[in-house]
C-alpha cells in the first residue's frame, strides 16, 4: 500500500466513479485517481 494524500475536491464525476488528485507522500509526486463505485455498478448489472 503506497501512503497517499488525497484532494478533498474531485477532478471529475461520471456515473459510477470520481477522479480525485492525489500526492505521494514519499515523493510529492501529484496524479490522478479513479475511484470507482462498485456499488453502483452491481445495481446496474442486476437491473438488466
Amino acid at each position: 500500500c503506497v501512503p497517499l494524500v488525497l484532494n478533498l475536491f474531485p477532478l471529475g464525476r461520471g456515473a459510477f466513479s470520481v477522479v480525485r488528485r492525489c500526492v505521494k507522500k514519499s515523493s510529492g509526486q501529484e496524479f490522478a485517481a479513479k475511484i470507482i463505485n462498485t456499488k453502483k455498478l452491481s445495481a446496474r448489472g442486476r437491473r438488466r
